[in-house]
């Protein structure tokens, strides 16, 4: 195989193709051994390679993107002073003492899982260390962190999110046993026997009102995020999975997407079906998309591709709501449909005032204006005796679009093996949660019963 040699950047790297098979090395034109070696499933790293005394010694420099070219570069050069003045850093282990802190251990962790674990799984990690264990304990010593600080960490998480709570302890402690497994710690793991949440599997998903609201809602996306919940909602795939879309996996012509098994958190590789709207949709965007690489490109992201639609989401729930409610006071006070449109179109308006005012910095900015104008709604609801919570939509999560999609597949007839085929479940279990929506022979019981 060919040398592949040119100056490093992070869109070159991003755009360059993973190997087929084993690993390809990308050479720095600029710094003389720095490389990036990228997997065939995905993980590109930096290295530093120097021949001395006739052998040729390799020294891991970081993951990309977490490590900028940048940063490489300016390691890479330490490094070759380092092995001038007789330093070997390719023996070097460096134990983590007490006086090290918890940024040092996740690292370690961080660096290890680069190449044991799938994407997914990282970027979720990821997320967790950001919004989480890194604004609560970064900068701690991890000498001082005790049982009773990780469990007040999971109590005062665990009230409103339970689930993310518990990840937080299960992310904390597989940091410790990394670093006590590779014999860089020798204390004792703080996260270990710490209690934690009942975890209650979630059934919500959209019911037809609902979903008529999300689209909507969706009509006043851009149309990059638009496309992006779209093919959540029709297509059930993950979060993770199609915020990484490449638009060398898609066949729009058969209406296929392929996520290959380093992608897929059945580590299996998975065709998925892409409904006929959904094709049109990313056909249309395609022209469109301003990346030849990524379906839903970012330039704010270290990875090329968007990273967490928290933001937009939010948006569309509120949206969705207020939509929602301007139908609720519609039918009670018998609106025509011109005057509920009006109402909807006010609503709209009234959100981008609060936004431009923000902007201009003429009231405090404390949110998604969309928010606010739903707090409007929504007092006029309850003044009109009726209850705001009918039509309620910020409960719904992300990942109840994937629900929605197996919860409608079961109630049209769909068994569960193929629901469970079309969501990527390798286990029946997985899929057992909607046989609670297979309610005709439960009714047909019922009303036997009722009958005689």
């Amino acid at each position: 195989m060919a040398t592949i040699s040119y100056p490093l950047t992070r869109p070159r790297l991003n755009a360059e193709p993973l190997p087929v098979e084993g690993r390809k090395t990308v050479w720095d034109a600029t710094v003389a051994g720095l490389c990036c070696r990228i997997t065939k499933g995905g993980d590109r790293s930096f290295y530093l390679s120097k021949k001395v005394n006739g052998a040729q010694r390799w020294v891991r420099i970081g993951s990309h993107p977490e490590t900028t070219v940048k940063d490489a570069r300016d390691k890479a050069l330490a490094l070759l002073a380092a092995i001038v003045r007789g330093e070997r850093p390719w023996e070097e282990r460096k134990t983590l003492k007490e006086e090290a802190i918890l940024s040092h251990l996740w690292e370690h962790y961080r660096d290890h899982a680069s190449g044991k674990k799938k994407p997914s799984s990282r970027i979720a990690d990821e997320s967790l260390w950001r919004s989480v264990l890194e604004p609560w304990g970064g900068k701690k010593r991890i000498g001082s962190i005790a049982r009773s600080d990780v469990q007040k960490l999971v109590n005062s998480k665990g009230k409103a999110t339970p689930t993310r709570a518990n990840r937080t302890a299960a992310l904390l402690s597989s940091m410790f046993n990394r670093a006590i497994a590779a014999d860089l710690w020798k204390g004792a793991n703080p996260a270990k026997g710490v209690e934690r949440f009942r975890e209650v599997s979630r059934d919500r998903f959209l019911r037809p009102e609902e979903l008529r609201a999300m689209f909507a809602s969706l009509a006043y996306e851009d149309e990059g995020w638009k496309v992006y919940f779209m093919a959540a909602l029709l297509c059930g795939a993950r979060r993770s999975n199609l915020l990484a879309m490449r638009w060398a996996d898609l066949d729009l012509a058969r209406g296929l997407w392929r996520v290959d098994a380093e992608e897929s958190k059945n580590g299996q590789t998975m065709q998925v079906i892409l409904p006929e709207d959904l094709q049109k949709g990313l056909t249309a965007w395609k022209t469109n998309c301003p990346s030849p690489v990524w379906v839903f490109p970012s330039d704010e992201s270290a990875s090329g591709h968007k990273s967490e639609p928290c933001k937009p989401w939010e948006r569309v729930l509120a949206r969705a709501e207020c939509f929602r409610l301007v139908q609720v006071l519609a039918v009670a006070e018998g609106w025509p449909d011109a005057q509920r449109d009006s109402e909807l179109e006010a609503v709209i308006a009234e959100a981008g005032r609060l936004r431009l005012l923000a902007m201009g910095r003429r009231v405090k900015a404390t949110g998604e204006p969309l928010l606010l104008a739903l707090e409007g709604i929504r007092k006029r609801v309850t003044a009109a005796g009726l209850d705001p919570l009918g039509g309620n939509m910020l409960d719904v999560r992300m990942h109840d679009l994937r629900r929605t999609l197996g919860s409608w597949a079961t109630m049209t007839g769909a068994s569960l093996s193929i629901v469970g085929k079309v969501l990527g479940h390798r286990s029946h279990q997985s899929t057992a949660i909607y046989a609670r929506l297979d309610l005709d022979p439960a009714r047909l019981a019922v009303e036997k019963a009722a009958s005689a």
